[in-house]
């Protein structure tokens, strides 16, 4: 029902950035990853400047196994709202699925400056926060 909602939502109003990110999260719930990466876009066309898509891309690229696409969406992520701890930690995890440790040594030292704390490599990573 909640999806029908959402879906009449996004009918009425196609620039709806919240009704297409539920629905998106919605499909991405239900193993549908076309129909949620077809709503992340729309919203990354009509509001570029919008991080929220990109930090559920994040989590659709993970669901799939695809660090790369990972590492790109957390980059985007960061650019748009460089303050968000979250997202700096997305970053971190997705260049360490890459292998490309300088950049998430480079990612945990924004996290650690941004929230205050001292890295520590050893610790776990903040999660970044639910979409």
């Amino acid at each position: 029902a909640a999806y029908a909602a959402f879906s009449d939502a996004v009918a009425v109003d196609p620039r709806d950035a919240g009704a297409r990110l539920a629905r998106a999260r919605m499909s991405l719930d239900r193993g549908d990853i076309r129909a949620a990466m077809v709503d992340t876009q729309s919203v990354i066309d009509t509001y570029p400047r919008a991080e929220a898509p990109w930090d559920l891309r994040v989590e659709i690229a993970r669901r799939v196994g695809r660090p790369d696409l990972a590492l790109t969406a957390a980059d985007a992520s960061t650019r748009l709202w460089p303050s968000n701890a979250s997202a700096w930690a997305a970053l971190a995890a997705s260049a360490d699925a890459r292998g490309d440790r300088g950049r998430a040594r480079q990612a945990r030292d924004r996290v650690a400056a941004l929230t205050g704390r001292r890295r520590d490599d050893s610790a776990p990573e903040p999660q970044p926060r639910p979409n």
